[in-house]
């Protein structure tokens, strides 16, 4: 593995590995309890692999059975959805373009991050990676 590959997983994947960790984090808050109980981080990775759209889809997740499916089910299945139709069928090379562009464009760093619901880190790592 080259470190280009690595960003190029990386880079396929942020986006949509985002769109569950902040579901996860607001399910945890409400509920008052850590975010690996609502679900681990190898049950996001798989949401993000797997994109479920139904309950049916999302009891194929590694990680959720009946209990969770029943529990966060509606959750997931809506952040996906709206994920969707906000954009996210669009490539991630186009999405890492637009960062670069306005970086470029004389935007800072945290406007961007801000503009696009990304942390600073994500956005300065993407700007950081630009040229391999």
């Amino acid at each position: 593995w080259t470190d280009y590959r690595i960003w190029q997983i990386i880079n396929r994947n942020i986006w949509m590995i985002q769109l569950p960790c902040r579901m996860r984090l607001k399910i945890s808050k409400l509920q008052g309890v850590p975010p690996y109980v609502v679900f681990s981080d190898n049950t996001l990775k798989d949401i993000c692999a797997k994109k479920p759209k139904t309950k049916r889809e999302l009891l194929m997740v590694s990680g959720i059975g009946q209990m969770k499916a029943d529990k966060y089910g509606n959750a997931v299945i809506k952040e996906i959805k709206e994920y969707i139709s906000a954009g996210g069928s669009l490539s991630d090379l186009s999405k890492k373009d637009m960062v670069i562009k306005e970086y470029t464009g004389g935007m800072r760093s945290a406007q961007i991050a801000k503009k696009h619901g990304l942390s600073v880190g994500t956005v300065e790592y993407i700007i950081k990676h630009n040229n391999r």
